[in-house]
C-alpha cells in the first residue's frame, strides 16, 4: 500500500477526537490513584528521578557541577526538576551544551553507552549554535521550528533531542511546552490510533498508524500531532476530577511508566 496523506489526516482527526478510550481512562486513573505509582506525581513530575553513575561520564564536557563529582564512586539520582535547574543556568549564559548533557544523563540513566553517544552529539559542528537557535524558537512558541533545527544534527535523534527541548522549554517557560517523544510513546500512539481508526472505519488505519507512528524518524508535523494528543488526553483526565494535574507531561510519564496499559481496548 502507498502512503495516503488524506488517510493520515483522517486518522489524526479521529485520534484527537477520542484521545483516550474509556478503558484507558480507567487504567490511567488507577495508576494515578496508586500512591506508589502515579500518586507520587500529583503535584507535578519534577520529582521523577533516574539513577546514574557520575563516574561513567568522564571526559564529557561541559559537565554540569550539579550532577556530582565524576571522581566519586557509586550512584546518584537526578530528577526532572534538577535537569530543569541546569537548563535555567544554561539560559543565564546562553550556552546550552551543559543542559544537553544533563538531559542525556537523565535519559540514559544507568545504561553504559550514554557517555559515548553524548560525546558524539557534542562533537558535531555547530551543535551549540543549533541548541541556542532551537531555544530561541521555543521562546516564541514555535515548537515545530525548534524540532526542525535539531532534526539534522547527526547522531542525535528525536528520542533525545525532544528531551532537551522538554527541559529547555520548562526552563524558559515556553508558550508551548515540548514533550518527550520516543519509541515507547510512539508505540502507545500507534496502538490507540489503530484502535480508534478501525472503529471509525478509517481506510487502512493499521498500516497508516504503523507508518506515521513508527519507532523513529517522526516529522515535525507528527510531533505537533503528538503534542496535541497528549494535551487533549490531559484535558480528558482533568475532567475526571481526580486531581490529575493540567500539565501534559504527567500523561507522557504515565504512558512511559506503564499506566497506559490496555488503554486502547474498547469499553466493556
Amino acid at each position: 500500500m502507498g502512503f495516503d496523506q488524506s488517510d493520515a489526516d483522517r486518522l489524526d482527526e479521529v485520534m484527537l477526537g477520542q484521545p483516550i478510550s474509556p478503558h484507558g481512562v480507567a487504567s490511567l486513573t488507577g495508576w494515578f490513584l496508586d500512591p506508589d505509582r502515579g500518586g507520587r506525581y500529583a503535584a507535578g513530575v519534577g520529582a521523577h528521578a533516574v539513577s546514574y553513575r557520575p563516574g561513567a561520564w568522564t571526559r564529557v564536557e561541559p559537565w554540569p557541577g550539579a550532577l556530582g563529582d565524576r571522581g566519586e564512586a557509586g550512584r546518584r539520582e537526578v530528577s526532572r526538576a534538577e535537569v530543569v535547574a541546569v537548563a535555567r543556568e544554561a539560559a543565564s549564559h546562553g550556552d546550552w551544551r551543559a543542559a544537553l548533557v544533563a538531559a542525556h544523563v537523565w535519559g540514559y540513566g544507568g545504561t553504559g553507552f550514554g557517555r559515548f553517544r553524548t560525546e558524539r552529539v557534542l562533537a558535531q559542528p555547530g551543535v551549540g549554535e543549533a541548541l541556542e537557535k532551537a531555544v530561541a524558537s521555543l521562546r516564541t512558541g514555535d515548537v515545530a521550528d525548534a524540532y526542525e533545527v535539531l532534526e539534522p544534527v547527526r547522531h542525535y535523534g528525536a528520542a533525545f533531542f525532544t528531551k532537551f527541548l522538554y527541559f529547555a522549554g520548562a526552563a524558559v517557560e515556553a508558550p508551548e511546552r515540548p514533550l518527550i517523544l520516543d519509541n515507547v510513546l510512539a508505540a502507545a500512539a500507534r496502538e490507540h490510533a489503530t484502535a480508534v481508526g478501525e472503529a471509525a472505519v478509517v481506510a487502512d488505519a493499521a498500516s497508516t498508524a504503523a507508518f506515521v507512528w513508527r519507532d523513529s524518524g517522526w516529522t515535525s508535523h507528527r510531533y505537533g500531532v503528538f503534542l496535541a494528543w497528549l494535551r487533549r488526553g490531559t484535558e480528558v483526565l482533568v475532567a475526571e476530577d481526580i486531581g490529575w494535574p493540567s500539565e501534559p507531561d504527567l500523561l507522557e510519564l504515565a504512558i512511559f511508566a506503564g499506566g497506559w496499559d490496555g488503554s486502547s481496548a474498547p469499553a466493556p
